[in-house]
């Protein structure tokens, strides 16, 4: 096997051997950047970013109808419960209020048994 970067190969090769070689590296160059997907390229940087920034980090949860505690389960999730946002608008009895609910599943059942009517129920998308 020739090494194609040593002066013996170039002298033992003719003029269209030598154009042959160079257009089949320059197709093999050119198919291999086409080829390359920029996404590639920036799929992970990693470096080292200092950000300070004060932020709230939720430590607990509780439910606010039985005052008792939300759990975690084993893998650091909460178990399900009802959290509910309400922006109130203006000239409602709030008015400009956001409050913040959070009910355990066991309130949410009594909550439900008191209802006149019943929720409508889809599935989990």
């Amino acid at each position: 096997m020739f090494n194609i970067y040593s002066n013996d190969f170039l002298s033992q090769i003719n003029k269209k051997q030598f154009d042959i070689l160079c257009i089949i590296c320059l197709s093999k160059l050119i198919f291999a950047v086409l080829s390359f997907s920029p996404r590639r390229i920036l799929m992970k940087i990693r470096g080292n970013v200092k950000v300070e920034k004060n932020e709230s980090v939720i430590q607990d949860i509780f439910c606010n109808i039985c005052g008792e505690k939300i759990h975690k389960n084993e893998h650091g999730y909460y178990d399900d419960f009802l959290s509910i946002e309400k922006k109130w608008g203006y000239h409602s009895q709030f008015d400009s209020e956001t409050h913040y609910i959070d009910i355990c599943q066991s309130c949410y059942k009594v909550f439900l048994d008191k209802l006149k009517l019943e929720p409508t129920c889809g599935t989990a998308e």
